[in-house]
């Protein structure tokens, strides 16, 4: 826990919490910026001995950062650059870290802290991690916020397939991640469009699975082959799309495959065909369709 002096506790939550034109005012008092300005040693892991200086300025903005408070944000950055505070001492690793933990927000406010500190996205974050891997991670919730999060990375130039992260499904590819996180299909595209393979991504199966349409359709459009086959996983049994969808009882996706041409008569390692895979208690319109297509 950090205890800060009582003058330098008022100007962080003044910071998080308090109208920007408060903050001005607070500002030019001279005592003031004294505080701002100055540093304190506190001892940040309460079960270590160990201290560090702390910038109050610094402190300041992660406040700010923390309480998604632009005008402040601007403020502050400009008052370092006016006393010559060198950017890696006030946008630092703490900083950027409050600013990912603001998930819908993430991206207006690493454009804010960009105006100070060009190349925001390398920071490491202070238990090592990447600020790319750690922003897309904590907008996983957030499908609107991670779009414009994976266009603005796209724009930078970013390897898509950095952005599978340390997740549960880590092993798998960005595109089956996606289906499994209920991501929009304007992230298919936005993939898809920037050259990210569907060959061996398995992205067909999980969206098979999960009946994602929507999902079948824009992979089709990018030229995924429908009989691609893959060997059996903990969530999938050996075969193609329509041996997934079949096993998992997702009517929707059979039907779908089935009317775009998925072969229904490819058997798996086992020798299993898709229609050998549908639940005891499948529809009979289902059953026929999968069993007397050729």
């Amino acid at each position: 826990m950090e205890n800060f002096s009582a003058s330098a506790k008022q100007l962080i939550d003044l910071c998080e919490y308090g109208p920007y034109e408060q903050l001005v005012s607070v500002l030019q008092d001279t005592l003031v910026m004294k505080t701002v300005l100055s540093t304190e040693v506190l001892q940040p892991n309460p079960y270590s001995n160990s201290t560090e200086d702390f910038l109050i300025l610094e402190r300041m903005l992660e406040a700010a950062v923390r309480g998604e408070q632009f005008d402040h944000i601007a403020a502050l950055l400009e008052l370092g650059r006016q006393y010559g505070i060198a950017v890696p001492y006030l946008v630092t690793a703490r900083v950027v870290l409050a600013a990912i933990n603001r998930p819908e927000s993430t991206l207006d406010l690493f454009h804010a802290l960009e105006r100070a500190h060009s190349d925001v996205w390398a920071i490491t974050l202070p238990m090592g991690g990447q600020v790319i891997d750690g922003a897309w991670i904590s907008a996983r919730l957030f499908p609107q916020a991670r779009l414009s999060l994976l266009r603005h990375l796209l724009a930078r130039g970013i390897d898509p397939e950095q952005l599978v992260g340390r997740m549960v499904f880590a092993r798998h590819s960005l595109l089956f991640q996606m289906v499994f996180w209920g991501a929009p299909c304007e992230m298919f595209e936005c993939l898809l469009e920037h050259g990210v393979v569907i060959a061996r991504s398995r992205a067909q199966h999980a969206a098979a699975r999960r009946g994602r349409i929507d999902v079948l359709e824009v992979l089709l459009r990018h030229g995924a082959n429908l009989d691609e086959r893959f060997g059996k996983s903990a969530l999938f049994p050996d075969g193609t799309a329509l041996h997934a969808a079949a096993a998992a009882g997702t009517m929707s996706a059979v039907k779908w495959l089935v009317a775009n041409g998925a072969d229904t008569t490819l058997r798996n390692c086992d020798g299993a065909t898709p229609g050998d895979l549908l639940p005891v208690d499948c529809n009979d319109d289902i059953a026929q369709l999968l069993h007397c297509r050729k």
